[in-house]
């Protein structure tokens, strides 16, 4: 039986969503802080693929130091003002693998864990490609970094001058929105819900995460990842809050555009509910509204899809949008049950398994 001592593996199930960023730079620095032997099990079949798999106009929404392994910084052309691309990242992972001889497994699944209150133990055994198991993996911690509600897109060819409608209004819609328009497609984006925005400048200040450009990395985790979430919140809305007040009419052109907008002057707002509890539904504005105020890009503003007509899509306000191609990138409400199943550990569990530090 392979033993090991500490963090078992960043666990990619099925093609990583939201936290797939974080959850490599998180694990690594563990491992670089703790020295612990540290298996990664990965479903692709190739290290970046998880990124490769993702739609072309990807690019990061934060700055490149925000993304940083330890040991191993991005290329010098890839740092602020770059924003990384999916190609970055993917082509600094392998590298990345390559050079601290990371132990991978590739193309496999995890087919169960187990954990031992007795001896405070996990068991998990993984599942290579062609059906085989491997022999179980034992460890003192487990990180499932799977992220929520992943799907594969369907990508339909769409010719230019196409009438293309996007459903949704957070960071991929914006991002799909853009690269739609840039594809010489007429878009019209539907806005079902008010959408909390703020300035990609808000968070490259150095009180925020870009801290990172000035302060070495275990420095700034400690200053700014070990607040409790409900903290971290209410710092990370006092900040840009102040901001904000600096500049109220910053969005008054996009609200006229008939886009219906939160700012961080709004007192209801949090990003960390927007991360660590929606999974989304915020912009952090890299340019995508210009597209609306300046008129190149349509909006319906707090109407919902009803459903599909021969030519479109059927509004809850009676109207009708002309699309050849329809783009859902919209969150639901997701039911935790119907997600993950009924074998999961809700709070309370992961809770009662935490040790002291």
């Amino acid at each position: 039986m392979y033993q090991l001592q500490g963090v078992t593996g960043n666990i990619q199930l099925s093609g990583d969503a939201h936290f797939s960023a974080i959850s490599p730079v998180l694990v690594h620095r563990l491992w670089h802080i703790l020295s612990y032997e540290l298996p990664w099990v990965k479903f692709n079949p190739h290290i970046g693929h998880n990124w490769i798999n993702r739609y072309d106009c990807l690019r990061f929404h934060v700055p490149t130091s925000n993304c940083e392994l330890p040991c191993s910084a991005y290329r010098k052309e890839f740092q602020s003002p770059h924003r990384l691309t999916k190609y970055d990242v993917a082509e600094h992972l392998q590298q990345y693998a390559a050079n601290f001889h990371l132990n991978v497994i590739l193309s496999a699944t995890i087919s169960s864990t187990i954990y031992q209150p007795s001896n405070k133990k996990w068991t998990i055994k993984v599942k290579t490609s062609d059906g085989g198991l491997m022999k179980p993996i034992m460890s003192n911690h487990f990180v499932q970094a799977t992220a929520i509600a992943s799907q594969k897109p369907y990508l339909p060819p769409i010719d230019k001058g196409r009438k293309t409608a996007v459903i949704g209004s957070a960071n991929t819609a914006f991002d799909t929105m853009q690269d739609c328009y840039n594809a010489g497609l007429n878009t019209t984006m539907v806005a079902w819900s008010p959408t909390y925005i703020f300035p990609y400048e808000y968070v490259t200040v150095h009180y925020s995460i870009g801290a990172y450009d000035i302060m070495p990395i275990n420095v700034t985790d400690k200053l700014l990842s070990t607040f409790p979430l409900t903290l971290d919140g209410q710092f990370s809305q006092g900040l840009f809050a102040h901001l904000a007040s600096q500049e109220p009419n910053r969005y008054l052109a996009l609200f006229q555009a008939d886009f219906s907008v939160c700012d961080s002057r709004d007192p209801s707002v949090d990003i960390q509910h927007h991360l660590a509890e929606r999974s989304g539904g915020h912009y952090i504005d890299v340019g995508g509204t210009k597209f609306i105020v300046e008129g190149k890009v349509a909006v319906r503003g707090l109407v919902k899809p009803l459903g599909y007509t021969e030519i479109g899509l059927h509004l809850s306000d009676g109207s009708v949008i002309d699309a050849d191609a329809i783009v859902k990138e919209m969150l639901g409400v997701m039911d935790i049950n119907v997600t993950l199943g009924n074998d999961f550990l809700g709070p309370q569990e992961i809770a009662a398994r935490l040790d002291a530090t």
